[in-house]
């Protein structure tokens, strides 16, 4: 036995917070922001990818804004915001949140369709400067006869789950930077970049 603090420790999660050594400070937990404001926080331009259309999503409980490149060839993205339910659900993006909507993604960007083959690559953790990190993927395969690549993103920010798409066809130099605009949008909803 390590004592009564130790024992307190082993209780659970609740009593977590006094487990800490001393001056450190207690995990961050983002205090939930509408979607649609998060969403009005968006810049008007990201990493090249400038912002187009805002339509709801989520049955009415989350804000889709459409984002795209000039071209041809051009390349198009999709950043959606969605209100969490769970309040304590955190930023982490090992959190069992982000891997089902991460795993929902991917799924569904995959999927086979008529004249359409996708495939993922290797899972990884996109960094964001002094904000956790997204979870993420890139995609290539085809559709119909156009070569295509792609990210799909998803994360925790300020209280709302983050969804990311982007899409391009396959291209020397690629039409746009997915992971500088993923990185972009996140930085910019938790502050980094004004709007």
């Amino acid at each position: 036995m390590r004592g009564w603090r130790g024992m307190w420790c082993a209780l659970g999660p609740a009593l977590l917070a006094g487990c800490a050594t001393v001056g450190e400070a207690p995990p961050r937990v983002a205090a939930p922001e509408p979607p649609a404001a998060l969403a009005a926080q968006l810049p008007a331009e990201v990493a090249g990818f400038r912002r187009g259309q805002t339509l709801p999503a989520g049955a009415g409980q989350g804000t889709e804004v459409a984002y795209a490149t000039p071209g041809p060839p051009g390349a198009g993205a999709v950043v959606e915001l969605t209100a969490v339910s769970d309040g304590a659900a955190g930023e982490s993006p090992e959190s069992p949140l982000v891997g089902a909507a991460f795993a929902q993604m991917l799924e569904v960007a995959t999927r086979p369709g008529p004249a359409r083959s996708v495939r993922e690559g290797q899972p990884f953790l996109l960094p964001v400067a002094g904000a956790p990190a997204l979870r993420c993927a890139e995609t290539e395969g085809r559709y119909g006869r156009e070569a295509v690549e792609g990210l799909v993103c998803a994360g925790m920010v300020r209280g709302a789950l983050l969804r990311l798409w982007v899409t391009m066809p396959r291209h020397n130099p690629p039409p746009g930077d997915a992971r500088a605009f993923a990185t972009g949008i996140a930085a910019a909803l938790r502050g980094g970049l004004p709007g």
